[in-house]
């Protein structure tokens, strides 16, 4: 137990005081790390080699307190990557808090939302938050808490920890992006950051000096984007002050095609935390004249098939390729790897926004069922379908959930909701008819019909998803086999890949019910959203 995880220790610190008895007088909360009787009870249901211990034994023990800590942080870690989200203390600390569902839509959400639209007046009573708080404050107060209780003190700005140049090479023979706006002045800027913001924190907050001194340090000039970094660093966002300065991150970049001095090439179309968009020489990295003509970009159109397909319609005789298919083969596997790259980059984002949407179609069922009944359920649907499009404002989606008895402190996760099927929407539009056989048949999500109507919809989704997941992996595999495009779909319905994916969906349907042979593939889902094939066992009647 003298091998606490610094995380552990910063939320103990700041929920018992490190005290393995404690016992919070206006809730059920229990031990050092303040677990209520049912997220102890979850977390012995998801980690089954846990001691098995019983709610009362848990509060009594101090080694089991560790370990049940432990195996709900990296539960919590686990779902924060799954969303894209840092895996810090903070993040940490407000999953742990608020647990998983509601943490994730607090730092999802626009920093102005007030609390109130996530926590129940109870709640934010209870953990002795300001009402009037806003979601950027409080990400922002967890953060300034987490590192005085971890003892962190804060470190200077500098250009390595931007990490813009943290971009795997995007394949065999394509060179990856360098951040073209990284430059010496930027470490000066960084430097005056970390002076600003210790010169402020000097005063008293609110003080006619801390005030004045906000003022002053805010009207510096210290080139491009300096007063945009200051709010940031003010506020402890400290990564999104180094977007502003450096540009952050690059995105894993978009393939195209464009022309560069009258030919045409492989590009990359480059993008940053800062938002900023350029072109690469796809086999030089080098930075292409912002007025290059793009001409394809995935997954709209393949690329690298633009010059083959000049030659098919040519009427010129098509060469032999890799493993004996012909340069129309050739071409058409090239449109299927651009295909299933784009999937790729795809598929962790839709599961992180199916995994929200199940859990959000289970808790606003109720709701769901009033809308199906309520006398003015088209005007409702309506303003539903324009927030998603941003043709009406938060305030109008939010007068629609209250219509349905919505309860005011789960409005921000209502937006979530429908954030996230936006979001999947997108994405499912974005490639329309370039699906997985088997797959792409789910259709557009409805609130009519209420919930039982959503969750088919979820049930057909979720299938779509791990079809699609079992065919990048069966295509992976099989690539180099001197299949034709066809023929390589229909080994791909003979797999047991394609298999596993229907027999999950029997038994999703079915449950312990459903019948299958023992060692019969069945596809599942682990922890990080990746889909896994495995063996059924007719005797415990479940995938091992």
């Amino acid at each position: 137990m003298s091998n606490v995880n610094p995380t552990d220790a910063g939320i103990a610190a700041l929920e018992s005081g490190g005290n393995y008895s404690a016992a919070n007088p206006v809730s059920s909360a229990r031990g050092k790390y303040q677990f209520m009787p049912e997220t102890f009870a979850g977390v012995q249901r998801n980690n089954p080699e846990l001691p098995k211990v019983t709610w009362e034994e848990f509060q009594q023990n101090p080694d089991a307190q560790e370990q049940y800590q432990k195996a709900f942080r990296l539960e919590n870690e686990t779902t924060l990557k799954r969303h894209g989200l840092p895996q810090t203390p903070a993040n940490a600390y407000i999953t742990h808090q608020f647990g998983a569902p509601k943490g994730i839509a607090l730092l999802q959400a626009d920093e102005d939302m007030g609390i109130d639209k996530f926590l129940s007046p109870e709640i934010i009573e209870n953990n002795r938050l300001d009402p009037n708080m806003t979601v950027g404050d409080l990400r922002s107060f967890t953060n300034r808490k987490m590192d005085e209780a971890m003892g962190v003190t804060e470190q200077p700005y500098r250009l390595s920890i931007a990490g813009t140049n943290d971009i795997p090479n995007a394949g065999q023979g394509l060179t990856p992006p360098k951040n073209p706006f990284e430059n010496p002045q930027q470490q000066k800027t960084l430097d005056a950051l970390d002076a600003s913001v210790a010169a402020i924190r000097k005063h008293q907050e609110g003080s006619p000096a801390f005030n004045l001194a906000v003022a002053s340090e805010f009207k510096k000039d210290m080139g491009p984007n300096w007063q945009n970094a200051f709010i940031s660093a003010l506020f402890g966002q400290k990564e999104q002050a180094m977007n502003w300065i450096t540009g952050g991150k690059i995105a894993p970049p978009q393939m195209g095609e464009a022309y560069v001095d009258g030919q045409l090439k492989r590009v990359m179309i480059n993008s940053n935390a800062r938002g900023d968009k350029w072109v690469t020489d796809a086999s030089t990295g080098n930075r292409l004249p912002d007025s290059v003509q793009i001409t394809s970009s995935a997954p709209e159109s393949a690329i690298g098939t633009g010059q083959i397909s000049q030659s098919v319609k040519a009427g010129l005789t098509p060469m032999v390729g890799i493993g004996g298919r012909s340069t129309n083969q050739m071409a058409k596997f090239e449109d299927f790897e651009n295909i299933k790259t784009s999937w790729s980059s795809l598929l962790p984002t839709n599961y992180g926004a199916l995994e929200q949407i199940e859990n959000y179609t289970k808790k606003f069922a109720p709701a769901l069922d009033n809308l199906s009944k309520s006398p003015i359920a088209q005007t409702i649907l309506s303003t539903i379908q324009a927030f998603g499009k941003g043709t009406v404002d938060r305030k109008a989606l939010e007068d629609a959930a209250l219509k349905i008895k919505v309860k005011p402190e789960d409005l921000g996760e209502f937006i979530a909701y429908i954030t996230k099927m936006d979001v999947l929407n997108k994405n499912d539009a974005a490639m329309k008819g370039n699906h997985a056989p088997g797959s792409g048949t789910a259709g557009d999500p409805s609130f009519e019909g209420g919930s039982g109507n959503m969750q088919k919809w979820l049930s057909n989704r979720i299938h779509d998803q791990a079809m699609q997941s079992a065919y990048n992996q069966f295509f992976d595999k099989e690539k180099s086999a001197s299949f034709s495009p066809s023929e390589l779909n229909k080994q791909f319905v003979r797999s047991a890949e394609y298999q596993g994916v229907k027999n999950m969906q029997k038994y999703k349907e079915q449950g312990r019910s459903a019948k299958f042979v023992d060692g019969a593939p069945i596809a599942n889902f682990n922890k990080n959203g990746e889909l896994i094939i495995q063996k059924w066992n007719a005797n415990t009647k479940r995938g091992e």
